[in-house]
């Protein structure tokens, strides 16, 4: 089972021991020799707010999935792009919403939308 990559922000604490290695993921490049893509999971937090980014954000995603991939997608104020990336995914990924009541508590907040995708 492959770890957790985590696009855009985030912080993600760990055991040495776990294995986890950060490494640089520039959105529309092919994937570098050292990610072994598909993963299980793949978390991306504000990332629906620069149109032009759209293309590249779901061709990526695109090489990090299969159809077992679980991609988690949170955002608040910043959804400039929600509707053209939601558009783009279209035939591609299926798209959940996750209701609120699943969210922590402590980061609960009304202007927060989560969702999970899956390849299909």
């Amino acid at each position: 089972t492959k770890t957790t990559l985590t696009l855009g922000c985030g912080i993600l604490v760990l055991p040495v021991s776990s294995g986890i290695q950060v490494e640089e993921l520039t959105w529309g490049e092919q994937l570098s020799s050292t990610l072994q893509a598909p993963y299980d999971v793949v978390v991306g937090c504000d990332i629906m707010y620069i149109r032009e980014a759209v293309p590249a954000l779901i061709s990526t995603l695109e090489l990090l999935a299969d159809k077992t991939t679980r991609i988690y997608l949170a955002y608040g104020r910043n959804r400039f792009a929600e509707e053209l990336f939601f558009e783009g995914i279209e035939g591609i990924f299926f798209m959940k919403d996750i209701p609120e009541s699943d969210f922590d508590e402590i980061y609960s907040a009304q202007d927060v939308r989560m969702v999970l995708l899956t390849k299909l």
